[in-house]
């Protein structure tokens, strides 16, 4: 398995556990489930992703693509685990019932 890692600029969020970069690379966040962004979950978790790392300049560890061609990947901002963050706002979410 190779791993890189480089920093990206965010160039948009399309889900609450997916974004585009500048250069058009898509990258998913690992281990991390969102509903689809049309759901009332997935609605509250792409917002919380774009307050997270929309425009902004992130890195990025990529590990595997997914079968869409999605790099998998481990991103952060500075010390800021952006994968675990988005887990914690997942498990907030689920425990206030909104529908996914």
């Amino acid at each position: 398995m190779r791993v890189t890692e480089q920093k990206e600029q965010v160039k948009r969020v399309t889900c609450g556990n997916v974004f585009e970069t500048a250069d058009s690379r898509v990258v998913r966040l690992a281990n991390v489930w969102a509903p689809e962004a049309e759901t009332e979950m997935g609605v509250a978790a792409t917002r919380y992703l774009k307050t997270l790392i929309g425009g902004k300049e992130v890195d990025v560890q990529t590990f595997l693509h997914d079968g869409d061609g999605a790099s998998l990947a481990n991103v952060w901002i500075g010390a800021k685990s952006i994968n675990t963050a988005m887990r914690r706002r997942l498990e907030k979410l689920a425990a206030q019932g909104l529908s996914a």
